[in-house]
């Protein structure tokens, strides 16, 4: 018998992502807030970092690690996802969490992966909550083959994903959208 015949073999549903309702309630998105309103907020870049592309326009602030509260809640309900859907292999956080600040009219991130790049090759699991309401636009699209799947998350409300999910967060239409993104690590593919 071979290692792999040894061991109980799952069919993994890698199409699937997963939504929880309530990642944070409205008290703790305001100590989210509250935790990071002294650190600055820098221009979102990609993994090309072209100044002059408009492929995505935010700017962002990165959660220290000593919020154990809020990595603590994100490892929960990552790991029910993971173990209900994908079974990746993951060891914890390598990347701080992101909050996220799209301002309308020009806000967005055009169709990307969250793995796909020098860096950033240790994302297995991917995660979106939306930290406010009160703008329009903004949805989140998934792009798997020919369809295209929108998501409309409400405040506090999470999406968990592959990091392999091919996404994009539509143009802001009005006011700001506020988000915290956050990525499970793992071990390479193998």
């Amino acid at each position: 018998m071979t290692k792999m015949e040894e061991r109980e073999v799952r069919d993994a549903i890698f199409e699937k992502y997963y939504i929880v309702d309530d990642l944070y309630n409205e008290v703790e998105i305001k100590d989210i807030e509250k935790s990071i309103e002294h650190i600055s907020y820098v221009q979102a870049d990609t993994v090309s970092n072209d100044p002059d592309d408009d492929y995505r326009v935010s700017s962002v602030k990165w959660i220290p690690f000593e919020n154990d509260w809020i990595y603590e809640r994100i490892w929960e309900h990552s790991n029910i996802a993971n173990n209900e859907l994908w079974g990746f292999d993951v060891i914890g956080f390598k990347d701080s969490a992101q909050f996220t600040k799209y301002t309308a009219p020009t806000g967005k991130y055009d169709f990307h992966l969250d793995i796909n790049g020098e860096g950033i090759n240790h994302r297995k699991i991917s995660i979106i909550c939306p930290l406010n309401d009160d703008f329009e636009g903004g949805g989140v699209e998934f792009k798997t083959g020919r369809d295209t799947h929108a998501l409309s998350l409400k405040k506090g409300q999470a999406v968990i994903f592959p990091s392999f999910f091919l996404h994009r967060v539509l143009p802001i239409t009005k006011g700001v959208r506020k988000s915290l993104v956050q990525w499970v690590s793992g071990e390479p593919y193998r």
